[in-house]
């Protein structure tokens, strides 16, 4: 089977949740044969086993010459494809890119699109999604919540595929582990870890609090990766507290150190919260986070926050608490941390689902649905 995989508008080597994906999937794929040609924006990164193909194509909609020279450069790929698996954006190029193209096409939708969109947004981007729509073979999305959604925008067969993880890469050494645990916890402090964009959907800004409260039952340490939009906000709750050594922010860190960090932890925190989202009170929580897959690679037990979405992900490996409640996260928390024999079982809990979310899973879950729209079945 040959793979022409369009991520338009993700960087090669980028930072994003959306370059992780992307990566993680094009890999799984070429390990169990299928033949990949990524379509991705320049920059500083590798995809193993797949064929980089460069392009600045999402940036040229406004250039027609430059356009048209591009697509043409890109048919030849296009053209010898079964299969065009594509990253969902809102950049018409794609459209002009798939032409005549005669094999199937799959459009993957990680967002509700435009029942969350409004103004100029929808009115000038809608009839191009909704064109999208129509055209392809069939939608993957990440959620049941989302294509439930999306099944109000078409009537194409939609499919579920989660986000995965690579356990490989959390197949690391006692020695190492202790290493970069004592670089956190120097007086044997028990470690809470969280990874994410500092967003508010996050609840990031609930987390000076919930480590003020823990750290009043606890010798502890809060490790937290990432950065975005809240990270200054965040650090000042933290300064206001009086919480400068109880709270270690590392910012953005390579993907491939994520793990070792992780791996040393003791509990990690996910206290998502949709209190000032309208649209995630409207819709529910839709998203399929990669940190949630993470912490369970890691063999983690998980506090997080009560969202349906989070709990067909986590299941029995986390303790869930009300959203937007510091408080109660902060006891669950606690209650982890002090019961060995609770936090024992919830590890092997989530080692265990790691292992069925593995990408090499998604992988299969992927082709099974090629195969299935090649042969025309549902």
């Amino acid at each position: 089977m040959k793979l022409v995989y369009l991520a338009l508008g993700e960087e090669l080597g980028g930072g994003s949740a959306g370059f992780t994906h992307t990566k993680s999937i094009c890999e799984a794929l070429a390990k169990k044969g299928v033949s990949v040609t990524l379509f991705i924006k320049p920059g500083k990164g590798k995809v193993k086993k797949v064929k980089i193909v460069e392009t600045e194509l999402a940036r040229l909609a406004h250039n027609p010459i430059k356009e048209f020279s591009e697509i043409k450069r890109l048919k030849k790929y296009i053209n010898e494809a079964d299969i065009v698996h594509e990253r969902y954006s809102i950049n018409p190029s794609s459209i002009s890119l798939l032409k005549g193209f005669s094999g199937k096409h799959v459009l993957e939708v990680n967002d509700p699109g435009t029942k969350t969109w409004t103004g100029k947004r929808k009115i000038l981007y809608a009839p191009l999604i909704r064109r999208k729509l129509r055209k392809t073979n069939a939608i993957i999305t990440q959620t049941r919540t989302l294509k439930k959604i999306l099944s109000a925008q078409s009537p194409k067969k939609i499919y579920v595929v989660s986000n995965g993880v690579s356990n490989s890469d959390f197949r690391i050494g006692k020695s190492k582990v202790e290493e970069e645990r004592k670089r956190f916890s120097k007086h044997g402090e028990k470690i809470v870890c969280f990874v994410g964009s500092f967003r508010e959907w996050h609840g990031v800004l609930e987390i000076p609090k919930i480590a003020e409260r823990v750290a009043e039952k606890h010798s502890v340490k809060f490790v937290l990766v990432g950065a975005g939009k809240e990270l200054e906000k965040v650090r000042k709750k933290v300064e206001g507290l009086g919480l400068e050594k109880k709270v270690r922010f590392l910012g953005s860190i390579e993907q491939e150190k994520i793990p070792v960090v992780l791996k040393a932890s003791d509990v990690c925190i996910a206290p998502f919260s949709t209190t000032r989202f309208k649209q995630l009170e409207k819709h529910g929580f839709w998203w399929s986070p990669l940190k949630l897959f993470e912490y369970m690679a890691a063999g983690k037990a998980t506090i997080a926050s009560r969202f349906r979405e989070v709990e067909n992900i986590l299941g029995d490996s986390a303790v869930y608490c009300e959203a937007g409640n510091p408080d109660e996260f902060a006891e669950k928390i606690s209650l982890v941390l002090n019961n060995k024999k609770k936090r024992e079982k919830m590890e092997k809990t989530a080692l265990k689902r790691a292992k069925e979310n593995d990408w090499s899973k998604k992988a299969e879950e992927s082709i099974d649905i090629y195969n299935k729209i090649s042969r025309g079945k549902k």
